[in-house]
């Protein structure tokens, strides 16, 4: 017991490390970018990367429920299992994968056309297009591996994997930018950032389950069945959650507003990255709400109590930081980005920090859910989210003097309503527990 509840603390203490890491490295980062490539040319590279996002549909699902899969078979000591799971997951993807990539590559014109980009940017940003297809094919295959180090209960590994794969992606494009390779550096630096990330994940696996998990021999239609049954929740719950930031990219690019969108980055990923100082810790309740539901003595009290111990931790720890970032926006971004400072990205960064402190609120009910196989609350958690978010931003949009701000705003109240829904379904899921607890002890008794 002792020794779990370290692991666990270790994936807690993990996932904060590495967010501050990353952090820091997207502090150093964006003055760069901005200064070497400028609004206009950077945002049409965050144009494309909206493929390398809108491609991780491609995954089914299949990362979350194999972690899932993974988590019970470990407690059991069944590493057999796990390897079946594991291989049948990724041969089934790479195959996915080589389809995926065809069909972008024959559909590179309208996909760049849908992106905002114009007919003279399409010519000359075709052949990067072709690279950044093949990049995200790759990125939903090295998530899947990565997942098994989730589902072993290692949390703190996969965080390392994550933080590898972007300091490597980070620390080569700026080396790359300073050379003069503009966009061809900065997808040169994704493809050594992903392979750094999977051969760090398949090292860590390899050490931890008793015989290599990747064998051809293993898939089994069975295994997928399974994955695919579980998956298929958390496919479409996360696909909708997924579409969220490049639904918003599509949007303002389609208003001609290609200038806007590394505003609009800097704003989501310097609020995201604080929500995931915070938010990284609360994925180890997805593996510890399995495992307790799988013990013989579990009782849903069990996870009442780590549900207020996660709350309680983001009200005492985050809210203050949120408060200071808050308050110290402007001159926090002016020094941070000097030359290359514009007066939107103080205000655009306060809006969106009070979304995502909602939304981190919203995280322990959001993992514990999934671990307790309860991925149609996610799903309509984030089906409400991204509703609410489209159909206002459609509505307002064109009519909006501040379509950045608009955008922004309308993220917020998106995030506000996928968070409430979040948590009065898991309150509906622990009252089911309870139900099915009580009746056990009955049927026991008589």
């Amino acid at each position: 017991m002792l020794a779990r509840q370290s692991q666990l603390r270790k994936n807690v203490l993990s996932g904060m490390f590495t967010s501050g890491c990353t952090a820091v490295l997207m502090a150093i980062s964006y003055p760069i970018y901005l200064h070497k490539l400028g609004y206009q040319t950077y945002g049409i590279w965050i144009a494309l990367a909206v493929v390398i996002s809108m491609s991780q549909l491609g995954n089914l699902g299949m990362s979350q429920a194999l972690v899932k899969r993974v988590a019970e078979h470990f407690e059991r000591r069944e590493h057999e299992e796990i390897a079946r799971y594991y291989s049948t997951a990724v041969f089934t993807l790479m195959i996915l994968a080589g389809c995926l990539f065809g069909t972008l590559f024959v559909l590179k014109r309208p996909i760049l056309q849908l992106l905002g980009l114009n007919a003279k940017q399409v010519a000359e940003y075709s052949a990067l297009a072709t690279g950044v297809f093949a990049l995200s094919v790759m990125t939903f295959v090295v998530d899947v591996v990565a997942a098994v180090l989730s589902g072993i209960g290692r949390i703190d590994l996969y965080n390392y994997s994550q933080l590898a794969t972007q300091a490597v992606s980070i620390l080569c494009a700026l080396s790359l930018l300073l050379l003069n390779f503009k966009l061809g550096g900065m997808l040169v630096a994704q493809i050594a950032g992903y392979s750094t990330g999977l051969i760090f994940a398949v090292v860590c696996i390899t050490k931890r389950v008793s015989k290599w998990p990747l064998r051809p021999a293993y898939y089994s239609p069975r295994h997928l069945k399974r994955l695919l049954g579980q998956g298929m929740f958390l496919a479409s719950g996360w696909a909708l959650s997924l579409l969220f930031h490049p639904v918003n990219k599509i949007l303002l690019a389609q208003s001609g507003q290609l200038a806007l969108l590394p505003v609009y980055e800097i704003a989501v990923n310097l609020s995201m990255r604080l929500r995931n100082l915070f938010e990284a810790g609360q994925r180890a309740l997805m593996p510890e709400t399995s495992r307790l539901i799988g013990t013989r003595e579990f009782s849903p009290t069990s996870i009442v109590s780590l549900l207020k111990s996660s709350l309680r931790g983001l009200l005492v720890y985050a809210a203050p930081l949120y408060v200071i970032v808050f308050l110290a926006a402007t001159p926090l971004t002016r020094v941070w980005l000097g030359s290359s400072f514009n007066p939107l990205v103080p205000g655009a960064i306060r809006i969106f920090l009070i979304g995502t402190f909602v939304s981190l609120i919203g995280t322990p009910f959001y993992y514990a859910l999934i671990g307790a196989g309860r991925a149609q609350a996610v799903l309509i958690a984030n089906g409400l989210q991204l509703g609410v978010n489209v159909l206002l931003v459609v509505a307002l949009l064109r009519q909006s003097s501040a379509p950045l701000f608009l955008t922004l705003g309308v993220a917020d109240l998106s995030l506000a309503v996928s968070s409430v829904t979040l948590a009065l379904l898991m309150r509906r899921a622990i009252r089911s527990l309870r139900r099915h607890e009580t009746l056990s002890v009955s049927v026991a008794a008589a």
